[in-house]
């Protein structure tokens, strides 16, 4: 039984090669709940971030471009496209990092240096004046957007069956 707990403990962990393979981190995956919550979230602001015309009309620009590679679309669908920008309100967009910061708080163990040899706590922070790498601490801003997609995608994997439960809600079943 040890080695399965063991197996099942492993699985419920990442690492990652962030800041250009600088820092290895270690991290682990969200729970079927958080990922239900970060994906409520998401939703919740997303709905904030356009009226009920406009959600209807990104819906139908969202289904015209699936699978499809941004130099192949019309020119015609690109303007349709940067009208829809237009009706997000910055201060949504805000709400949305902000939770993304909160998931990588929470997401984000410890770090490595030198490969993985060896591991040190790290504790990301809201603050960049919370920083204090003789603690271990560092703001959570200072993660490059590409580095953050990878921990979050990361951290959202391995949990298929919290998306099939929070699609069967958002359709109401």
């Amino acid at each position: 039984m040890k080695d399965i707990l063991r197996a099942i403990q492993e699985s419920a962990k990442f690492t990652l090669s962030i800041f250009d393979g600088a820092l290895q981190i270690e991290g682990r995956i969200l729970s079927p709940a958080e990922t239900e919550a970060a994906g409520l979230t998401s939703s919740m602001i997303a709905t904030q971030m356009m009226g009920k015309k406009e959600q209807r009309g990104f819906a139908s620009l969202q289904s015209r471009i699936a699978g499809r590679d941004f130099a192949d679309l019309e020119e015609g669908l690109i303007e349709d496209l940067i009208k829809a920008m237009g009706t997000i309100r910055p201060e949504s967009l805000t709400k949305m990092e902000e939770s993304q910061d909160r998931l990588l708080i929470q997401i984000v163990k410890r770090a490595s240096s030198d490969e993985g040899k060896t591991w040190e706590r790290l504790h990301l922070v809201s603050g960049v004046d919370q920083q204090d790498a003789d603690q271990g601490r560092l703001w959570v801003g200072m993660i490059t957007k590409e580095d953050r997609g990878s921990i979050l995608a990361l951290a959202l994997s391995g949990h298929e069956a919290a998306v099939t439960r929070l699609e069967m809600f958002r359709n109401g079943s």
